[in-house]
């Protein structure tokens, strides 16, 4: 009894073993690039820190960093790239190519969005619309 527990314990492990083993070998040759650039403001040229950068259709995407810089590591493909930040048009990228174990680099600038305020003067029941 104790010898075929033992047996089922050892077989258990050879096969969790094998199974790691094929996943890890697998992943390895996985296909994917790089995406790497850095986003900055259109008037000032100032990098644009907090810039969420999304590649659609995937779940995958960054955040650049104070630098303005971001990295994403994609599947192989055309693939189109969102970027958006407060008080920034948003913009999107079609086509860019990531291709099989390369960096590909997209710098991008940002224009500002145009903010309206709408400030309501209670004592004459006046809307007073405001553009900067």
């Amino acid at each position: 009894m104790l010898v075929v527990s033992l047996y089922k314990i050892y077989c258990m492990r050879f096969i969790i073993t094998i199974f790691f083993t094929i996943t890890l070998f697998l992943n390895s040759f996985s296909q994917t690039g790089k995406i790497e650039g850095k986003v900055t403001d259109s008037k000032t040229g100032a990098a644009l820190s907090g810039v969420s950068v999304t590649s659609i259709g995937s779940e995958k995407g960054s955040a650049s960093d104070i630098d303005g810089r971001f990295v994403i590591t994609l599947g192989v493909g055309t693939h189109t790239i969102r970027l958006s930040s407060v008080g920034y048009n948003i913009k999107e990228l079609s086509d860019v190519e990531v291709t099989s174990n390369t960096i590909t680099s997209l710098d991008v600038v940002l224009e500002s969005a145009e903010i309206y305020f709408i400030i309501f003067n209670f004592f004459t029941c006046n809307p007073f619309y405001s553009l900067q």
